[in-house]
């Protein structure tokens, strides 16, 4: 499936303080902002804070044209961290 979770912060930021993050087909338009805010040590900030050069050498792929970086693993996984950052609580089905 191919949408894209726009997480945004007071529904209002520019492009240039977003990443478009693809995890295995999944996108989501992160926040660096809200990244930093919910979890400061994660991957996903340390990621968010590497200059374009640097995230080249820790994505799979990087898709230009759309200014995404891509990464080769489960989408499933990932719903629950796009989860986290939309509510900041991590949701596990019953």
């Amino acid at each position: 499936m191919d949408e894209t979770c726009h997480l945004l912060q007071n529904n209002e930021s520019s492009s240039s303080s977003m990443v478009l993050v693809n995890v295995g087909g999944r996108r989501a338009r992160l926040s660096y902002e809200m990244i930093v805010q919910r979890l400061d040590g994660c991957r996903l900030s340390a990621f968010c804070r590497k200059s374009h050069v640097e995230k080249l050498s820790d994505c799979d792929a990087y898709f230009e044209h759309a200014d995404e970086y891509y990464f080769e693993r489960s989408p499933i996984v990932f719903e629950y961290i796009v989860d986290f950052f939309v509510t900041g609580m991590f949701l596990f089905p019953p």
